[in-house]
């Protein structure tokens, strides 16, 4: 137990660190300035809060659980609800890894928590958390939905505790919950468990049914938003081999300096020989793994960096929804955590100066972090005042 502690602690005090007082627009402005009006709206395919009305955009997705949370602790400053949203998905993420890396090989507790902090603290992580963490929550969830898994025999038991991650992750982005899902199916496909595959998809429908009716009413009345936002060219152009290793698969990082840590990750070279000195270290603790993790990380760098021109045609076109590839990042991001963590605790048990460098090298990757420069540009301590004068 206390190595979760010990993260949670650390998970805690990286999000408090951040500016005091300062309030992101995190997914939705509305979910700290007003959660209660905002998901009560989400219970009408039609809003009536602009002069000619609106078709509801997924809404629904906010009402559990992040909107669920904020709506709890709406009685606490903003920026205070915030930073314990943030902590508990980091906290999830970090937990989930200790669990899952349990079950797959012997580490000390330094290198769990190692390990822990490489999945949670990971470039993908540390780009959307505080401006986008409808998006982070998933892939935070994603090592608890393989862990049941990693079992000789697999029952009603564990495909019901793979099934609750799943209910966990709400609705916000339908696709960023699917991608955090693909891990756990090939698992199963790798240990040919088609009978438990087919139980936990039925669980993970059933579970989903809340948000998956109203997704396939938007689908039919709203119209095809996906034809005037970033193509698929503009999402895939920077999916190169480094970039998928080291973790950078957010291409708003590239166009945009707006989130800070992430456009720091991209773009500063310390940060980028840090990043790939992490990817390079788990590469060589994956050998030491079972082989279904370099499936999974093969699968991972297929889905995300193939740029044939039919492949792109069909994320343009059919496959729309799924455009954003970098939301599969979990694929390549769990088999390298768990290679770094081997790869430190094979180090320590030889050259603990080498282990320990590996350390310094994580610590680096993650300065953004620790440095306080999660926050994106354009955080506030209030809703300005001429912000309610045009509202009004």
């Amino acid at each position: 137990m206390y190595v979760h502690a010990i993260g949670w602690v650390i998970c805690a005090v990286l999000a408090f660190a951040q500016p005091f007082g300062l309030i992101a627009a995190d997914t939705k402005h509305d979910l700290s300035a007003d959660p209660l009006g905002f998901l009560a709206g989400a219970f009408s395919v039609y809003s009536d809060n602009f002069p000619l009305g609106q078709l509801q955009n997924q809404a629904y997705g906010y009402l559990f659980p992040q909107g669920a949370f904020f709506l709890l602790t709406d009685f606490l400053p903003d920026w205070v609800a915030q930073r314990l949203w943030w902590t508990i998905v980091l906290g999830v993420g970090y937990s989930g890894f200790v669990v899952l890396a349990r079950k797959v090989v012997t580490l000390s507790p330094a290198w769990l928590v190692l390990g822990g902090f490489v999945y949670a603290l990971s470039p993908r992580a540390l780009t959307t958390l505080t401006a986008i963490s409808s998006e982070t929550w998933p892939v935070m969830l994603a090592p608890w939905v393989v862990a049941p898994f990693l079992v000789q025999r697999i029952s009603w038991r564990h495909i019901a505790a793979a099934v609750v991650p799943v209910a966990c992750m709400g609705a916000i982005n339908a696709t960023a919950t699917l991608a955090a899902c693909v891990p756990a199916a090939i698992v199963l496909l790798y240990r040919k468990q088609f009978k438990a595959l087919g139980l936990w998809l039925i669980g993970c429908a059933l579970v989903s049914a809340w948000w998956i009716g109203p997704l396939l009413i938007l689908g039919k009345y709203a119209p095809a938003f996906t034809d005037y936002i970033e193509s698929a060219y503009v999402t895939t152009r920077w999916l190169n081999l480094p970039e998928l290793l080291r973790g950078t698969t957010s291409w708003s990082t590239f166009v945009d300096t707006e989130r800070q840590a992430g456009s720091l990750l991209t773009t500063e070279p310390l940060f980028i020989l840090a990043t790939c000195a992490v990817a390079a270290v788990g590469l060589a603790g994956l050998t030491r793994l079972p082989k279904v993790w370099t499936a999974m990380l093969l699968i991972g760098i297929a889905v995300m960096g193939t740029h044939l021109g039919v492949y792109l045609d069909f994320l343009d076109g059919a496959g729309a929804f799924m455009r954003n590839l970098h939301k599969f990042d979990p694929l390549v991001r769990l088999p390298l955590a768990l290679g770094v963590a081997v790869a430190a605790h094979k180090l320590a048990t030889r050259r603990m100066a080498a282990a320990t460098l590996v350390v310094l090298v994580v610590l680096t990757s993650t300065a953004p972090a620790w440095t306080g420069r999660l926050l994106p540009k354009g955080a506030y301590e209030e809703v300005p005042q001429y912000w309610q004068e045009a509202a009004d």
